[in-house]
């Protein structure tokens, strides 16, 4: 499950660089900031990123919790 995890947070990290293809992701906040110089334009786009990463992985981390064997609790 820690894999799982891993690899989950590792896709919602890298989908701002789909803003480069031309998808609509927290990119549009991200890259725009960076070319723009203007820092809370970045920061809103990389926060929104990384508490969404967050959740998921505490999501992942509640769910590997209810599934494991009793013996562990």
């Amino acid at each position: 499950m820690s894999g799982i995890r891993i690899a989950a947070a590792i896709n919602v990290g890298t989908v701002p660089l789909t803003f480069l293809i031309g998808a609509s992701s927290y990119g549009e906040l991200i890259f725009p900031g960076i070319y723009l110089n203007d820092f809370p334009l970045l920061i809103l786009g990389a926060t929104a990123t990384a508490i969404i990463a967050l959740a998921l992985d505490m999501l992942l981390a509640s769910l590997s919790y209810v599934l494991s064997p009793q013996l562990i609790r």
